[in-house]
């Protein structure tokens, strides 16, 4: 019985399956990436009761991932989803600041967005990027 070749087999292998596992994770990882929106906020806006609030919230960070700001900044349809959100973020963040009824986080997050899809709405503006069909 060769105890050294049994012991350097066995470590190969399960360095080998160690090393497989790996790069499974690190492929759905990046796969998870291709299809996730770049924030880590999901917690924030997952517990929201109000669902106007909480699609508000879905779709303008959506429309401020950079992965797609280009075609926001090109097309008017999307462009057109910009400045309704910025319209509805406006209406949201004055209730939130009246009412005082949700966490000072999520009036953060809330400020945040809308501060973003200001930003946006006027560089659309000067790029003269109208919404229409």
């Amino acid at each position: 019985f060769d105890f050294s070749n049994t012991a350097r087999s066995a470590s190969v292998i399960t360095r080998f399956v160690k090393d497989n596992v790996e790069l499974f994770r690190r492929i759905l990882r990046k796969l998870a990436s291709y299809f996730s929106v770049g924030t880590s906020d999901y917690k924030l806006i997952a517990g929201i009761d109000d669902m106007r609030l909480r699609q508000w919230c879905l779709h303008a960070t959506g429309i401020l991932n950079p992965s797609i700001r280009e075609t926001v900044l090109t097309n008017p349809l999307w462009s057109e989803e910009v400045f309704k959100l910025a319209v509805a973020g406006r209406a949201i963040h004055m209730a939130v600041l009246t009412e005082k009824t949700i966490s000072p986080s999520m009036e953060r997050y809330i400020s945040g967005l809308l501060t973003s899809l200001k930003k946006l709405e006027t560089e659309l503006v000067n790029r003269k990027v109208y919404c229409g069909e």
